[in-house]
């Protein structure tokens, strides 16, 4: 089985990127493939703890916001429907370029990883999407 572990940053993100990638070799002992998904920008490879790099620009998001305009939806208290969104940008995952593997893990940029990220890869995941609801204990479910 192929896994790869990815994490997306544009250049403001990139330190925070970095970090995740360094942590999840030296705290989540994690050896095989890892794919940055450089958004507009071309970070150093040798910063990288041997990941690949995949260059790309961010996607279009204006026939969405048309969207939410004609169509609105429950405005979000960080405002995330028009101002952050670069969170579609994630959405690169689903694109060709991995394919090559089994199973993709996605990580956040910034994300902290404190151990081995072997209970991730323990999940049953075959045959499914898995995302798991990182959302405050207060939010009680309304995400």
């Amino acid at each position: 089985m192929s896994t790869v572990f990815a994490t997306l940053s544009d250049v403001g993100y990139y330190p925070k990127a970095l970090r995740t990638i360094q942590e999840l070799r030296e705290y989540g002992n994690w050896d095989g493939d890892v794919v940055l998904i450089a958004v507009d920008f071309d970070p150093n490879p040798t910063e990288l703890y041997n990941a690949t790099i995949y260059k790309t620009s961010h996607i279009d998001t204006s026939k969405l916001l048309e969207s939410f305009r004609k169509n609105p939806i429950k405005p979000m208290d960080d405002n995330r429907h028009f101002a952050k969104l670069y969170q579609w940008d994630k959405l690169q995952v689903f694109k060709p370029f991995f394919r090559q593997w089994e199973r993709v893990v996605f990580l956040d940029a910034g994300i902290r990883i404190f151990d081995s990220v072997d209970p991730l890869l323990n999940l049953d995941w075959k045959g499914h999407f898995l995302a798991p609801d990182d959302s405050e204990p207060y939010d009680n479910g309304h995400r």
